[in-house]
């Protein structure tokens, strides 16, 4: 896809999204917990660079580990039914918003004139990711999960894996730590 498209897609997209559920994302979300769970949990100590390993090779949304991890620690557990259902929610955005700009993004210098321009589209990036958030987090308080005492987030971890990467052995161990982490 021609890099001018994917800029202007994604600037025509940020402001008019509305999610599948009918809410009005004309605005951001002014409260989303899962958002605020996200940016702490993303910044910890080697969440970041496991949960980018995850994407890299084995193609799972962040979001979605993310998501996992909030709900697990709340004490929900994930059925393969609410994620599947929720992956028909943002797979567009993902595919036609998130994905070109994370390559597009990729494709420029750390260095040099490209720099800025490569900070900026992080920038709308980051914002595309908030809009993603913001679409699961309307999803998941529309949704019907109950809570369950002893819900792991590993098991929501594994769930989240086996959608995206169907076999989950190869980054099972990537999981496991990434729960480890987040014990402590």
């Amino acid at each position: 896809m021609n890099n001018v498209v994917v800029l202007f897609r994604a600037a025509w997209c940020l402001p008019r999204c509305r999610c599948m559920v009918g809410a009005d994302m004309t605005s951001d979300l002014s409260s989303n917990p899962f958002w605020d769970y996200s940016l702490a949990t993303y910044g910890r100590p080697q969440v970041a660079e496991i949960c980018l390993a995850l994407q890299d090779n084995f193609e799972i949304d962040v979001n979605f580990l993310l998501y996992a991890l909030w709900l697990g620690s709340g004490g929900y557990e994930l059925t393969e039914t609410h994620l599947s259902a929720l992956e028909g929610e943002v797979a567009r955005w993902r595919a036609e918003v998130l994905k070109p700009l994370r390559a597009l993004r990729r494709q420029l210098p750390v260095d040099g004139p490209g720099a800025a321009i490569r900070d900026e589209i992080r920038a709308i990036e980051l914002r595309a990711e908030r809009r993603q958030q913001d679409l699961m987090y309307l999803y998941r308080e529309s949704a019907e999960l109950e809570s369950t005492t002893g819900a792991l987030p590993i098991v929501n971890l594994e769930r989240v894996a086996a959608l995206f990467a169907g076999d989950i052995g190869p980054c099972k161990a990537l999981l496991q730590r990434l729960t480890e982490l987040l014990e402590t």
